[in-house]
């Protein structure tokens, strides 16, 4: 595999970035472009789409000078990484010369630009890095551009990319994207509006928010089904998220913008099943073992969970993730797992009817082990008998009730 990255920047991981155009000077002796300011021309829109591995950006730039200004535009790559496959040894790595370069990279980006709707051709060249200590080999896609007095031009590109970035056992990956807003910064003023979208595929998606946000959801292979999660960095902050499915779409959008960060997306699996640190199975099924089994709560156990739980999310997007967690569960998964499987999932749905129960005021009389349970979350105030649900609550609340019911008869237990 060879690994490119846009915008003279090497990504953790050695995936693909990009960045938007620049102005550059290109040195015909030295066949060589390096990034200068332009303090005529601006750039007074962006908008970046990344969906399946596919890059469309759009920039509208005008010229502010009652006076004819060419410019050289080039959008630059990185190209670090000269060898044949992946995970090759030192001594097996093999040396491309300038022109194979030029093609590999041509070859992988597939790239393509439209000035005012019109295709044009894009010479790919070398360039001088931006950092003196970047020993990579650094080049650009430029073209050269004549802007009549207060003209405005549009430039399209499109071009391909690849995002995964690591493929480990047990089928957890790493994915990221990047985008470089700084080069934005050469041409005069700010960016007057940008806009930027990045689509990850997914599948019954569910976002909580928090510094690093979970996204949920799950994948199947060949030979079994696992529920996973998507761990998210995603830099910067003030990003909304949109699930057009089967897509969570990331959106930024910004006014008079003078970059000086960049768009970085990593999203990284973490296994769910048994063992998922997020709704802590793990823990809370060994809790509710002793609950349901052993009619006990194991006090110092119960604490630590409610603690953990009451500090990290409400109670109610708990509830909703383990909701999700039923609603993509595969159906064989509730018939023909290991017994300890479906264990796990009767405490859970258990967890959850009882959670929803006592969340609405519910009170355990009947239950004392219950009772006790709930007790030591900060949140629970058992008063009434019957409580109330909100519709679409009762709705999740019967539909896990059902799932509870159909477990307990399969696995032919009564408490």
């Amino acid at each position: 595999m060879y690994k490119i990255t846009s915008c003279l920047l090497l990504i953790l991981l050695a995936l693909s970035g990009y960045c938007n155009d620049g102005s550059v000077y290109y040195n015909i002796n030295t066949q060589s472009v390096v990034p200068i300011n332009n303090n005529t021309i601006r750039m007074a829109e962006e908008t970046v789409i990344f969906k399946d591995d596919k890059v469309a950006t759009d920039f509208t730039f005008i010229n502010d000078s009652n006076t004819i200004e060419n410019a050289t535009i080039g959008f630059p790559v990185l190209y670090d990484l000269d060898r044949e496959g992946w995970g090759q040894y030192p001594g097996s790595v093999t040396k491309l010369s300038d022109d194979e370069r030029l093609k590999k990279i041509e070859n992988y980006f597939h790239f393509k630009s439209y000035l005012n709707g019109r295709e044009i051709e894009r010479k790919l060249v070398k360039a001088d890095p931006t950092n003196p200590n970047d020993k990579s080999d650094n080049y650009a896609y430029v073209f050269d551009v004549s802007f009549k007095p207060n003209e405005t031009i549009n430039i399209k590109n499109e071009y391909t990319v690849r995002t995964i970035a690591h493929q480990g056992s047990n089928l957890l990956e790493s994915w990221a994207f990047e985008y470089i807003l700084t080069t934005g910064k050469l041409w005069k003023g700010t960016i007057g509006k940008v806009h930027i979208s990045v689509s990850i595929p997914l599948s019954n998606p569910y976002v909580i928010e928090s510094d690093n946000p979970l996204v949920f959801y799950f994948i199947e292979s060949k030979y079994f089904s696992l529920p996973r999660a998507y761990t998210i960095s995603v830099a910067p902050k003030g990003y909304r998220t949109v699930y057009n499915k089967p897509y969570l779409e990331l959106i930024w959008d910004f006014e008079n913008l003078e970059p000086d960060f960049n768009i970085k997306c990593r999203w990284d699996t973490s296994n769910l099943e048994p063992g998922g640190y997020y709704i802590g199975l793990d823990s809370l099924n060994e809790i509710l073992d002793d609950l349901l089994v052993k009619k006990m709560v194991d006090i110092k156990k119960t604490k630590q969970f409610a603690q953990s739980l009451d500090s990290s999310l409400p109670v109610e997007k708990y509830l909703e993730l383990i909701y999700l967690f039923f609603d993509a569960l595969p159906e064989t998964m509730l018939s023909n797992r290991k017994p300890e499987y479906r264990m796990m999932y009767l405490n859970l749905s258990r967890f959850y009817v009882n959670a929803i129960y006592a969340l609405y005021g519910g009170s355990f009389q009947a239950a004392p082990a219950w009772q006790e349970f709930f007790s030591y979350f900060s949140w629970y105030k058992g008063t009434t008998l019957s409580p109330a649900f909100p519709a679409d609550v009762e709705k999740k609340y019967y539909e896990i009730g059902a799932i509870r019911d159909r477990l307990k008869k399969v696995m032919g237990v009564q408490f």
